[in-house]
């Protein structure tokens, strides 16, 4: 979390409840999430009105965090982050995802430079799989394995727009990405061994 460009620290126990929040948010989504799915999540073993009362005494200490109040909206028993106040690196991802994609599809291809860009700006915001110290909890498994299949699809769509282009080089470079992001993917290792 970055807020007015300072990572906010973590080392306060009081913060790491307001912070798995927004970590739940993401994961389930960001918008119109159940409290129903998140109470579950969050304190799965008190009873009803106790974790009513923890959600409540959680988003309010995010917002006292987030310096926001309308950082995060709460209607109609359902949270959401607000888009004009908080920037989600996962929603620039999948927004950017989409645009790559659009412009390798569209006739003409896209110019080398705008593809070089897309990649660039993609390997940026994809350094690691999501919420990766995160790996026992069930709830991040959904979102990680979508954006880790979504960023492989793309990097086939380059691999094929750099192998029509005749940058053999640029292919390989993008399978061994690929495997560092999912080293399981035998067709990498046959695509790299036929360039």
């Amino acid at each position: 979390v970055v807020l007015d460009e300072q990572v906010l620290p973590f080392g306060r126990k009081a913060q790491q409840r307001p912070i798995e929040l927004v970590q739940v948010l993401i994961a389930l989504g960001g918008r119109k999430v159940s409290e129903t799915q998140i109470v579950d999540i969050l304190w799965p073993d008190d009873e009803g009105d106790m974790q009513m009362k923890s959600l409540h005494t959680t988003v309010y200490r995010l917002r006292k965090l987030l310096g926001s109040k309308d950082a995060i909206e709460y209607h109609d028993s359902r949270l959401s982050l607000n888009d004009k106040k908080c920037w989600v690196d996962v929603w620039a991802f999948e927004r950017l995802l989409g645009e790559a994609e659009n412009s390798l599809r569209k006739k003409p291809q896209p110019q080398p430079q705008q593809v070089a860009q897309f990649r660039r700006k993609l390997f940026s915001l994809y350094q690691n799989d999501f919420l990766q110290q995160l790996t026992e909890r069930d709830w991040t498994v959904k979102l990680r394995e979508k954006l880790k299949s979504k960023f492989l699809r793309v990097i086939e769509k380059f691999c094929r727009y750099y192998a029509e282009a005749g940058s053999l080089e640029e292919v390989i470079i993008l399978y061994r990405r690929a495997l560092e992001i999912d080293p399981l993917q035998e067709s990498c290792y046959q695509q790299i061994m036929l360039c």
